[in-house]
């Protein structure tokens, strides 16, 4: 009975210690402007309020491979929106790789996450009222999952990235759109099974994709917005999303957007027409098994789902 007692005892004394050793490796950060240079897990441990009358501006910065930040529910904010600056929360420098950041608030900026490293992760981060964008990604196969961006320019701007994937954010209203692909060499990104709503501004979206290829667009609830998908750029993906009650168009495809494939979409109640095509004859663009009422196709009504290229 004293040995179980004291084997108890003994294994209380050394989680306890090994407790305090893994607190003791966390690297405290405790102010605005500081740089994350060498590889670590580091943890903010109180919130900041950021702020520059002149020249560049930045929460955070990583500069180096195999960081994890932990946010640990704190709030990184500036009152400072400036295009002719740049103002960032937090800014992962490129050419590095292997970056966690989780876990808290960004607020104000004029964009609140950028990630310009490879191989990253961004992971349950609040981000709200940045002027430009929310989140905004560079470099290779990058993640953002379970974020939320509401209240900014744009939610997520995937801009000059490649196997990014977008997954399981919340990316609603946002000032014009949830989320923007640009960048000639923006390619081979998954935006999937996030929800996407109340993107209603003027000229607003659910998703657009202005620049890149071979991006897919999947299983997304992309509902209230001005409009729900663009297809401005060819070789792109649209399938199984729900696209209802968008206010001017739900799902488009331009000339500039062919050839590209919209398939098994939902897309219902939208205040002009549910989905156009501007192509003559829908040019070589796939329109195949999406449930929608309302069409245009090179401005002339199509005739429904069960006529004509769009179907």
């Amino acid at each position: 009975m004293r040995t179980k007692i004291f084997l108890a005892i003994f294994g209380f004394v050394m989680m306890a210690a090994f407790s305090q050793t893994a607190r003791a490796q966390l690297i405290p950060v405790t102010s605005c402007g500081e740089t994350l240079s060498a590889a670590g897990e580091y943890v903010l441990i109180n919130d900041l309020n950021c702020s520059s009358p002149a020249g560049d501006l930045t929460g955070i910065r990583i500069t180096s491979n195999n960081v994890v930040f932990h946010l640990a529910g704190h709030t990184i904010s500036s009152p400072v929106c400036d295009q002719n600056r740049n103002v960032t929360g937090i800014f992962v420098v490129g050419g590095i790789s292997n970056v966690k950041i989780d876990g808290g608030n960004v607020s104000g900026f004029n964009d609140g996450v950028l990630l310009s490293s490879s191989n990253s992760l961004v992971k349950a981060v609040k981000v709200t009222g940045a002027c430009l964008s929310g989140f905004g990604v560079q470099g290779a196969n990058n993640r953002l999952e379970k974020n939320t961006a509401t209240g900014n320019g744009d939610g997520v701007l995937l801009l000059s990235t490649t196997g990014t994937i977008v997954r399981c954010n919340n990316l609603s209203a946002n000032l014009r759109a949830g989320v923007a692909v640009s960048g000639e060499n923006t390619t081979d990104n998954i935006i999937e099974d996030n929800i996407i709503n109340n993107n209603v501004s003027v000229g607003g979206f659910g998703v657009v994709m202005f620049n890149g290829n071979n991006n897919i667009v999947r299983d997304n609830a992309i509902n209230h917005n001005r409009n729900g998908i663009l297809i401005d750029s060819p070789n792109n993906r649209v399938r199984d999303n729900t696209v209802n009650g968008s206010a001017d168009v739900g799902i488009s495809v331009s000339i500039s957007g062919t050839p590209s494939i919209v398939r098994l979409n939902t897309v219902l109640g939208s205040g002009n027409v549910d989905m156009t095509d501007e192509n003559s004859g829908c040019g070589a663009n796939v329109w195949r098994n999406n449930t929608f009422v309302t069409d245009l196709v090179n401005g002339i009504p199509n005739g429904g789902m069960n006529f004509g290229c769009l179907r």
